[in-house]
Order: C-alpha cells, then structure tokens, then sequence
C-alpha cells in the first residue's frame, strides 16, 4: 500500500511542481510535522505561489515587498528561535502546505499551494497547531481574500480591516469553545 501510494506521488511529483490539480487519492495521503530547517526554502515557494495566485493582485508594490521579506529562509529562522511553532503539509515528500503559530494563540503565516486548496489540507495543518494553542481563542490577520476561508473553519470578522506594510488584512477570531469540528463552522 505505501509502495502503491509513493509511487503515485513519484509518478505525478512533475505535475506537482507545474501547479496541477492531483488525483483525490494523492492528497488524502497528506502528512503534516513540524517543520526542519531543510524544508524552509521549500515552504518559501508553496507561501510565495500561493501568494501570488491568490493575494498579491490586490496589493501594492510594498505589500509584496513586506510579505516577501516574512518568508525567507532567513526571517523563518529567526521566527523559530522566538517560539514560534511552524508545521509543513507534505504530500510526499514535496511540501504543500504551512502554518505558522506565534505566541500559542495567533496564526501568522498560512498557506496552501493552489492545487491543494479545498482538499483538507488547510483542515489538517489547523489541527496541527490547535493541539499547542494555549487559550481557547485564536486569531489571524486575514488576507482580503482568505476572509471566506477562514469563515468556513470558523473564524469570525474581530474588528475593522486594517494596513500595515502594505499588506491589508481583517482580524479575524475563532473561539474553540464554540466550535464543534475543525472544519465545521459548526457551533455546539
């Protein structure tokens, strides 16, 4: 069975790298760890592509910048001996996903390649770090145009949209108390 599963994913890894949808039963095999230093220029790719597909039209020059300088190597680094939990989405061996948490209880960095949207991928990585949240509410700066994703795991609109480095974002807020699944939007 994993020689089978594997082999699928050797088999489809170039369509992986071009951006093209795979098969349903390559990404139910999605596997979710903590992130390793090696994995960082990696995850710089799935968060910039993302970017690039789904965020960066709606931005300014700066806001591309700003968001550029978040995702180096270098400044993943550095987030990592501050404590910051970072988790990587594989399918594979080839990253497709990412989640940062800053201070157990503030999402800062979430991204899925495109390809991946929509598959349980982002449900998978949200479950990953709600295992270390300390608190039962977490937040995220939304991009503009995650709000409606966020909205379908939960989260609620907390406060007005707001700028800063030219990246435009909506607090956002789930309260895991009222929550019944991961995934959901349900409330008890």
């Amino acid at each position: 069975m994993v020689i089978k599963y594997l082999s699928g994913v050797m088999a489809n890894l170039p369509r992986i790298l071009r951006g093209q949808r795979e098969p349903a039963e390559v990404t139910s095999g999605i596997k979710v760890r903590p992130v390793l230093r090696r994995d960082l220029r990696a995850i710089r790719r799935v968060c910039w592509r993302s970017f690039q597909h789904s965020v960066a039209k709606d931005l300014s020059a700066e806001g591309a910048k700003t968001f550029a300088g978040v995702i180096t190597p270098k400044a993943f680094k550095e987030r990592m001996r501050k404590g910051h939990l970072m988790f990587v989405a594989l399918a594979g061996r080839c990253p497709v996903g990412f989640i940062e948490l800053k201070e157990h209880r503030h999402i800062a960095v979430f991204f899925i390649a495109p390809e991946f949207q929509r598959q349980g991928v982002g449900r998978k990585l949200l479950e990953a770090v709600f295992v270390h949240l300390q608190g039962e509410i977490v937040t995220v700066n939304a991009s503009l145009t995650s709000v409606a994703a966020y909205q379908r795991f939960g989260f609620e609109l907390n406060g007005d949209v707001d700028e800063s480095g030219g990246l435009v974002y909506q607090p956002m807020k789930l309260n895991l108390s009222q929550v019944s699944e991961v995934g959901s939007g349900g409330h008890h």
